[in-house]
């Protein structure tokens, strides 16, 4: 997302810095990141719910119970023959309570960085 994000970057931005005398990291941390703010946002979003959303990986790596992540503690939520309905809705919305949240901070650059590739013009 990162590569073809920076792919569609003028080159002339970086020619310019560096007439004006930046080097290539100044030219890239003054010139190039403050224009990748949106896709930066968009990976923070992305990472993130899927970092939180991970089941395989704490499955594999926890074994004491006072770890155990969100998603992976739903599991125990049901049984061999039964499962508490009520119980695991309430636990799903308690685990996508702070990816609303994380969205809902960062909403207008997430829909900027997702649509800064989508249209040739």
């Amino acid at each position: 997302m990162m590569r073809s994000f920076f792919r569609e970057l003028p080159d002339e931005l970086i020619e310019s810095a560096t007439i004006d005398g930046a080097g290539k990291w100044k030219a890239w941390l003054y010139v190039m990141l403050p224009l990748t703010k949106p896709a930066l946002t968009s990976l923070l979003i992305f990472e993130f719910m899927w970092s939180w959303n991970d089941y395989l990986l704490p499955m594999l790596m926890v074994y004491d119970d006072k770890y155990r992540t969100l998603p992976l503690g739903l599991m125990y939520f049901q049984g061999e023959y039964t499962m508490n309905t009520s119980l695991i809705a309430a636990g799903v919305t308690i685990c996508t309570v702070p990816i609303i949240i994380v969205y809902s901070i960062f909403q207008r650059s997430f829909v900027d960085g997702i649509t800064a590739g989508a249209v040739k013009g």
